[in-house]
This record gives C-alpha cells, structure tokens and sequence, in this order.
C-alpha cells in the first residue's frame, strides 16, 4: 500500500518530500497528521513495508525518510544504514534505548519517541536534519569514522581550528579521541565525552540571522577555551554541538561538571543570545569492550534525550 499526500502551510516555499515507513495503520495516519501539523510545507509517501520503501528510494529523490523501528529489527537498521546516504533518517522509536543506540549507530540523525511526538519536536528534527544535511563537508557524518578508523596524516593547525569558534574541528577532536582511546586500553585512563548542543540554534538564526548566530556560536567557543582542569579536549562537534573530552571522570563526576559548565555558559549571553539554553549528554568510554563510534553514540542519545525534556538539562547515558 503507498499513499501521498501534500501539507502545504507554507505555498511560498519548496516542498520537502518525506518518505514514512511504518506497518501500524493507525500510527502512519497520526503522524501524517503530525507532519501537516508542523508548518512546514511537505509532500508526505507513507508505506508500510521497507520492500517498498527501498523501491520508491531507488526511483526517487527524498529529503527526509521516517522509519519506525518496530519493524522487523535488523531490517529496519539495514534500511537505515542505506537511507542515510541518500537522505536525513529519523527513527521512530517505543522507547527501546538499546535499539534507539543501534539506530543512531546505523545512521538515523535523530529517534523521536512516538508516544511523545508531537507537532514541534517532529519539526525541530525536521529542521536540525535538514541544515546538517547541507552543512559544509567537514561536518559530514562519514568523516569521523575515517579519521579514527584508519588516520592517514597528523591534522595541521589549519584543520584543527575551527574558524567560528576557534576551537579544535571535527578532525582534531578524532585525533585526540583515538589518542585517548589507545591510552585507555594500555593504562587504564579513562575519559568521558560531553556534547553539548545550543537548543533551537535553527530557530535562533531564522529569527535573527546568520550573523547573529556566528556570534553566539563564537561566544560559546570563547567560554568554553577557558575551561581547565580535567577538561582535556574542546572542540566543535557539529553544526549546533560542541564536544568536551573530560579525563579521569566517571559519569557521575562528569554530570556534575557539565551541569557547572551549563549553568555558567547560559549565563554568559546577553542581547539577542539572552535566553538561550543549552543540553548535553555525557558517556563513558568503556576500556574493555568499547569503541569510539559507540561512545559518540551513546552521547547523542543522551544529548538528544535532554532536548526531548525541553532543552536546558544534562542526560547521563547508558554504558558506551
């Protein structure tokens, strides 16, 4: 069964087609609904099956695809790890935490729990997916895990520096978190990662712009190279997020931590920045079985977790 329908709320602007693959009737209308609730202007294929959702990617061109992943397990993650390449992914998930890692891992940008999706947080993930998804290609999903996999060449000054914020980029953070993980499983040392993300940085920059929001992602970096101590690595994660990496800290000393950073970085902006709010998510490397894409991983779930509760909290995930 294949259905399309069109939410045009916004006929000024060019339709985003969103591809939903979900075998409950009732849940595929709920959230057609849902999506024509956002405000956004999009053309909606919904089928039940991911034979059918596989076909309709090969033969089209989609911005989005939301899969639920009550389906059949692997096949639903084997259907995201193909989908990513072609589009934003958002799983939609029960609640199953340890599916909702395997997603992530598998390349889902963002879980949206279905019982508690509603009309703003399914367009803010619409919104965050689509931006990423056209961000410069330094921010690209793939880059880390061919830097850490099989690092060919030491960063020079000039990839490590983020020119916004003037903290270390996506490379060099890979560099030192590789480091880290071999001194992990030789000596013991542990580390945790936080990503901390500015909440509705979208939202933020459609109401005052590109400029204001460098400005506020500058002024996050300024506040953050001051940080010492036990925080070993700053860096720029992503487009909105940015990442500490804390040594000799568990989680729970690492919550504590993160929750000074948050408070002391919210009170930091003024002017257009005064209110915004910030989340993070803290995991623990795990010396023995663990890796550095599951580490991320387990952080984003816990990132995203805080933004579900309203953003403006730290979310301690599960064992990376």
């Amino acid at each position: 069964m294949l259905d399309t329908q069109s939410s045009q709320a916004h006929r000024s602007t060019t339709a985003r087609r969103v591809l939903l693959v979900d075998p409950s009737r009732d849940d595929r209308l709920a959230l057609r609904d849902t999506l024509a609730a956002t405000g956004l202007s999009v053309e909606v294929t919904v089928t039940p099956s991911i034979g059918t959702a596989r076909a309709l990617l090969d033969c089209n061109a989609f911005d989005c695809t939301l899969v639920c992943l009550s389906l059949a397990s692997q096949e639903a993650l084997g259907f995201i790890a193909d989908a990513s390449r072609a589009s934003t992914v958002i799983a939609l998930s029960t609640g199953d935490m340890s599916l909702s890692g395997n997603a992530v891992r598998a390349g889902a940008q963002d879980i949206l729990v279905k019982s508690q999706t509603d009309a703003a947080s399914l367009r803010r993930s619409l919104l965050e997916g689509l931006a990423r998804r056209q961000q410069p290609k330094g921010f690209t999903r793939d880059a880390p895990t061919q830097q850490i996999a099989a690092p060919k060449r030491t960063p020079t000054t000039e990839d490590i520096t983020d020119k916004v914020t003037r903290l270390r980029d996506r490379a060099g953070l890979n560099r030192r978190l590789s480091e880290l993980t071999v001194a992990a499983r030789t000596t013991g040392a542990g580390f945790c990662l936080v990503l901390i993300a500015v909440d509705q940085l979208v939202e933020f920059e459609f109401v005052h712009g590109a400029e204001a929001r460098d400005e506020l992602l500058a002024e996050v970096g300024r506040f953050l190279r001051k940080l010492r101590g036990r925080v070993d690595t700053v860096a720029r994660f992503d487009t909105d997020r940015f990442a500490l990496l804390v040594t000799n800290s568990d989680v729970m000393e690492c919550m504590m931590l993160a929750e000074r950073v948050r408070k002391r970085l919210t009170g930091c902006f003024n002017g257009a920045c005064e209110g915004v709010t910030v989340s993070f998510g803290v995991a623990e490397f795990q010396q023995d079985s663990g890796t550095v894409k599951q580490l991320i991983a387990a952080a984003e779930v816990g990132r995203r977790n805080a933004q579900r509760r309203g953003g403006g909290v730290g979310v301690a995930a599960e064992a990376a």
